[in-house]
């Protein structure tokens, strides 16, 4: 029997300063969806994340706003982040919006907006401090797994 090799995909980099873009867009969309009653800006924050999931960076329409519109005013950043760790916090925000979704309905507004707001305020934190609570969750998690 052969051997099950280990191969090394390599994982893009990102700008964390686009991420943090990302995250502001994100949050000041969910909070806009809260303070207007309008629901249907949940399922659509969710899409738009979730492109970004599914197809990888490039497909992600929040960093190609970044990329066109405000990179190129910037100086290059001086750090990295690693694209697996953003795309599993996404995924998670993802899964998130899509609960909330399900609660609208489901007829459980109050739910809904509970969630919803939990990743607007997690996103505002990310985008305002760099301090990636989700990322930071994960991690704790899987910590926790090896032991």
């Amino acid at each position: 029997m052969g051997s099950v090799q280990d191969v090394s995909i390599p994982d893009p980099v990102l700008d964390p300063r686009a991420v943090r873009f990302g995250q502001a867009v994100v949050a000041v969309a969910l909070l806009a969806s809260f303070v207007f009653q309008a629901p249907a800006g949940i399922p659509a924050v969710a899409v738009v994340v979730a492109l970004g999931v599914a197809f990888g960076p490039s497909a992600d329409p929040l960093r190609q706003v970044f990329d066109t519109v405000v990179a190129p005013r910037l100086a290059p950043p001086v750090r990295s982040d690693s694209s697996r760790l953003v795309r599993l916090g996404s995924l998670v925000i993802v899964l998130v919006l899509t609960l909330a979704t399900a609660a609208f309905a489901a007829d459980v507004s109050a739910i809904g907006w509970l969630l919803a707001l939990a990743v607007a305020g997690v996103s505002a934190i990310a985008a305002t401090t760099g301090t990636d609570l989700v990322r930071r969750l994960l991690l704790a998690l899987r910590r926790r797994a090896e032991e």
